[in-house]
């Protein structure tokens, strides 16, 4: 403790200001290296109206067959798969067909896998 003593004194009487520079300087390391980054879009299916209703999405205005999402898409979530082709995003369809028409599955949220190397399913779909 007595090899301290000189130093708390110090401390106690005049402040941190007294120590010496390197004492009270903490080391910032340099920011690491920029790293590559690729932006690019993704095929999300059409948007609509946020107000759209059951069956604003037809054959007519989407010959696919599947809803719409909002204009105000609200994308919860997504994630690459391990294959990193393929990414995974919840989204909230609007305006399908009622039961027991079958695009009536589209609707509410749902989550869909996106084909990010621009190749499509075997349906067609990005």
């Amino acid at each position: 403790m007595q090899s301290y003593l000189p130093t708390l004194l110090l401390l106690l009487f005049k402040g941190a200001s007294c120590l010496p520079q390197q004492a009270t300087e903490k080391v910032v390391p340099a920011p690491p290296s920029p790293e590559p980054i690729k932006l690019q879009t993704l095929p999300l299916p059409p948007a609509i109206a946020d107000n759209a209703g059951p069956g604003d999405c037809n054959l007519t205005v989407n010959p696919k067959g599947t809803a719409y999402t909002g204009k105000t898409l609200h994308l919860r979530s997504s994630s690459f798969l391990p294959n990193r082709k393929h990414i995974l995003v919840q989204v909230t369809f609007i305006g399908a067909p009622k039961a027991p028409n079958r695009a009536s599955i589209y609707n509410r949220t749902q989550l869909i896998a996106v084909k990010t190397d621009r190749t499509k399913f075997p349906n067609g779909d990005p």
